[in-house]
């Protein structure tokens, strides 16, 4: 089956013109629907996600800059917190080290990772991510964006594959 690119990206902009048009209307007189008590309401969800996206853990995070420059287009590099231990992939290799966080105050140990060979530039970007990962200091997260400073630079995360809801991004159009 065979589709028309264009066509379908023209028909997801009309539904959504459309639908955050009837979103954004005042509807006043509307009835107030009232979930029952078993669901919980969109108020506590939106409140609860606020909370996940605060923390390091649970998550997958892809490194978008380091010392303010993007990362390789071929590469990607990921870190995943979880019960006191950081791992991911550094571009080629795997790593992984232990870590403990008080508050912003985040303390990584000696990083240790596989070996396989790899080009250069992925090699050279490599090292100085896991160096950079091994001089940790602190880390805070702010709209599902991770930076951990360092003496000698930031890394700067994003949540790996985050997208918000529809009905987040037509109350954010409104």
């Amino acid at each position: 089956m065979k589709f028309n690119l264009k066509a379908v990206t023209q028909l997801l902009l009309i539904v959504t013109l459309s639908t955050t048009t009837i979103a954004c209307t005042d509807n006043s007189e509307d009835l107030t629907v009232i979930p029952p008590a078993n669901e919980e309401s969109e108020v506590n969800q939106e409140s609860d996600v606020s909370q996940q996206s605060n923390t390091i853990e649970g998550t997958v995070w892809n490194l978008v800059s380091y010392n303010q420059q993007p990362i390789l287009a071929e590469s990607k590099i990921t870190a995943e917190f979880a019960e006191g231990r950081v791992n991911g992939s550094a571009g080629c290799n795997s790593y992984f080290a232990d870590y403990q966080l008080d508050d912003t105050q985040l303390n990584i140990e000696t990083v240790g990772s596989t070996k396989k060979a790899c080009p250069d530039d992925l090699m050279e970007q490599e090292t100085i991510y896991l160096n950079l990962l091994d001089k940790a200091e602190s880390a805070a997260v702010v709209d599902n964006v991770l930076t951990i400073n360092t003496s000698d630079g930031d890394l700067v995360f994003e949540v790996e594959g985050r997208v918000k809801s529809f009905a987040t991004l037509v109350q954010s159009a409104c």
